[in-house]
Protein backbone atom coordinates (compact mmCIF):
# COMPACT_ATOMS: atom_id res chain seq x y z
CA UNK A 1 0.00 0.00 0.00
CA UNK A 2 1.05 3.72 -0.94
CA UNK A 3 -0.35 7.00 0.74
CA UNK A 4 0.67 9.49 -2.14
CA UNK A 5 0.32 13.83 -1.40
CA UNK A 6 -0.69 15.99 -4.37
CA UNK A 7 -0.39 19.37 -1.85
CA UNK A 8 0.19 22.31 -4.19
CA UNK A 9 3.25 24.40 -2.59
CA UNK A 10 4.13 27.73 -3.55
CA UNK A 11 6.92 28.09 -6.14
CA UNK A 12 10.18 28.66 -4.07
CA UNK A 13 8.70 26.83 -0.82
CA UNK A 14 11.75 25.10 0.19
CA UNK A 15 9.72 22.88 2.38
CA UNK A 16 9.36 18.82 2.37
CA UNK A 17 5.84 17.70 2.70
CA UNK A 18 7.37 16.45 6.60
CA UNK A 19 7.34 19.98 6.80
CA UNK A 20 3.71 20.92 6.47
CA UNK A 21 1.54 21.23 9.36
CA UNK A 22 -1.63 20.00 7.95
CA UNK A 23 -0.09 16.82 6.38
CA UNK A 24 1.61 15.99 9.43
CA UNK A 25 -1.27 16.40 11.17
CA UNK A 26 -3.73 14.12 8.70
CA UNK A 27 -0.50 11.56 8.88
CA UNK A 28 -0.74 11.60 12.78
CA UNK A 29 -4.68 11.11 12.77
CA UNK A 30 -4.06 8.66 10.04
CA UNK A 31 -1.42 6.58 12.40
CA UNK A 32 -3.61 7.28 15.31
CA UNK A 33 -7.01 5.76 13.43
CA UNK A 34 -4.88 3.01 12.03
CA UNK A 35 -1.85 1.67 14.00
CA UNK A 36 -1.10 -1.27 11.59
CA UNK A 37 -0.78 1.41 8.46
CA UNK A 38 2.93 0.55 9.07
CA UNK A 39 3.02 -3.25 8.88
CA UNK A 40 1.20 -2.72 5.27
CA UNK A 41 2.83 0.37 3.72
CA UNK A 42 5.15 -0.64 1.07
CA UNK A 43 8.26 -0.74 2.40
CA UNK A 44 10.53 -0.73 -1.24
CA UNK A 45 9.34 2.57 -2.35
CA UNK A 46 10.01 3.98 0.72
CA UNK A 47 7.08 4.52 1.69
CA UNK A 48 7.01 2.97 5.50
CA UNK A 49 10.09 6.06 5.91
CA UNK A 50 8.44 8.73 4.34
CA UNK A 51 4.85 8.05 6.94
CA UNK A 52 7.27 7.67 10.03
CA UNK A 53 8.98 10.86 8.87
CA UNK A 54 5.47 12.41 8.95
CA UNK A 55 5.37 11.72 12.60
CA UNK A 56 8.88 11.97 14.31
CA UNK A 57 11.72 14.69 14.05
CA UNK A 58 14.31 13.88 11.27
CA UNK A 59 16.53 15.64 9.35
CA UNK A 60 17.85 14.68 5.83
CA UNK A 61 20.94 14.47 4.30
CA UNK A 62 21.88 13.47 0.65
CA UNK A 63 24.51 11.13 1.37
CA UNK A 64 22.63 9.32 4.29
CA UNK A 65 19.01 9.88 3.16
CA UNK A 66 16.50 10.31 6.86
CA UNK A 67 18.01 10.67 9.20
CA UNK A 68 15.45 9.86 12.46
CA UNK A 69 15.99 11.37 16.12
CA UNK A 70 17.25 8.08 17.65
CA UNK A 71 15.37 8.86 21.42
CA UNK A 72 11.88 9.49 18.97
CA UNK A 73 12.42 6.70 17.07
CA UNK A 74 12.96 3.94 19.64
CA UNK A 75 10.12 5.43 21.71
CA UNK A 76 7.76 4.72 18.56
CA UNK A 77 8.90 1.61 17.16
CA UNK A 78 8.84 0.32 20.62
CA UNK A 79 5.15 1.44 21.55
CA UNK A 80 4.33 0.15 17.80
CA UNK A 81 5.62 -3.22 18.72
CA UNK A 82 3.73 -3.65 22.14
CA UNK A 83 0.61 -2.18 20.32
CA UNK A 84 0.75 -4.22 17.48
CA UNK A 85 1.88 -7.68 18.75
CA UNK A 86 -1.32 -6.76 21.40
CA UNK A 87 -3.71 -6.12 18.44
CA UNK A 88 -2.36 -8.98 16.30
CA UNK A 89 -2.41 -11.69 19.41
CA UNK A 90 -6.14 -10.68 19.69
CA UNK A 91 -7.14 -11.62 16.18
CA UNK A 92 -5.35 -15.15 16.28
CA UNK A 93 -2.07 -13.36 14.50
CA UNK A 94 1.57 -12.87 14.67
CA UNK A 95 3.14 -9.58 13.62
CA UNK A 96 6.47 -10.37 15.34
CA UNK A 97 8.28 -10.93 11.90
CA UNK A 98 6.87 -8.35 9.81
CA UNK A 99 7.56 -5.35 13.03
CA UNK A 100 10.93 -6.67 12.41
CA UNK A 101 10.79 -6.06 9.18
CA UNK A 102 9.54 -2.77 9.90
CA UNK A 103 12.27 -1.85 12.31
CA UNK A 104 15.26 -3.13 10.03
CA UNK A 105 13.91 -0.90 7.38
CA UNK A 106 13.56 2.14 9.74
CA UNK A 107 17.51 1.25 10.83
CA UNK A 108 16.60 -0.14 14.19
CA UNK A 109 17.85 -3.31 15.25
CA UNK A 110 15.68 -5.64 16.96
CA UNK A 111 17.18 -7.88 19.29
CA UNK A 112 14.96 -11.35 19.10
CA UNK A 113 14.80 -11.54 22.86
CA UNK A 114 13.20 -8.49 22.60
CA UNK A 115 9.83 -10.74 22.59
CA UNK A 116 10.92 -13.35 26.03
CA UNK A 117 9.52 -11.20 28.85
CA UNK A 118 6.55 -10.49 26.73
CA UNK A 119 6.00 -13.61 25.52
CA UNK A 120 6.52 -15.26 28.92
CA UNK A 121 4.14 -12.82 30.97
CA UNK A 122 1.40 -13.89 27.95
CA UNK A 123 1.64 -17.25 29.24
Amino acid sequence: MGLDFDWPLQPGDPRELSELPELRLWSLRADALNPWLPLVLDRSSGQLCRHVAMLLPHRFSRNEGIRFAPESLELWITHRFFLLDHWSNERGLNCRQGLAQMAAVLGFELDPSFWEPISRSAG
